[in-house]
């Protein structure tokens, strides 16, 4: 079944860019059960949004990220030769200063298999990471070098999906209160 829809543009509608300054991400061990896409999707909605939720195992959670206004995004392109196709799923984000626990994320980041939820300023979620791919995190810092530079860490993801960064509509797990799901 054909799930193609007319693509237009909705009058009045903002398209407003760019990302919400709280971001998350947990360490694919730490995840019991993962959202998938469904089998048989009718929409094309249910085309690229998972079904389920994270299920975390015992006492862990996803984690926060902050990201300067302005300095976060997820993206993603086709890649492969005919006939054998992914999905390249791209973030980016710059979190401003080397606190500690920016550092030490930048330290541990490349030595572990990571999904990461994003959300959208129009409140959609996107998640960038599956269980049939790993993510490879790439960080550096940076002091900043005159008095406007910029200070602090960035953080760029890649992996490779079947299409573009899934939406989620779950809740997501944090410690103490979850995230809840959209209804």
């Amino acid at each position: 079944m054909s799930n193609f829809a007319n693509i237009l543009k909705t009058e009045g509608v903002n398209n407003t860019p760019g990302l919400k300054e709280i971001g998350y991400f947990a360490l694919k061990s730490e995840i019991e059960t993962f959202p998938v896409l469904p089998d048989s999707p009718g929409t094309p909605a249910e085309e690229v949004t998972l079904s389920g939720t994270f299920v975390m195992t015992a006492e862990k959670y996803f984690k926060k990220l902050f990201s300067t206004e302005g300095n976060a995004k997820v993206e993603g392109e086709s890649q492969g030769e005919m006939d054998n196709e992914t999905y390249l799923q791209k973030a980016h984000w710059v979190h401003p200063g080397t606190k500690a626990e920016a550092l030490a994320y930048c330290k541990l980041a490349k030595l572990y298999d990571c999904v990461f939820i994003f959300v959208e300023r129009d409140g959609e979620r996107r998640v960038v990471g599956n269980t049939s791919w790993r993510t490879k995190v790439k960080a550096a810092d940076s002091t900043g070098d005159e008095n406007t530079s910029k200070k602090g860490i960035t953080i760029e993801v890649e992996t490779t999906d079947v299409g573009p960064a899934p939406l989620y509509n779950g809740a997501i797990p944090l410690d103490p209160t979850p995230v809840p799901a959209i209804s």
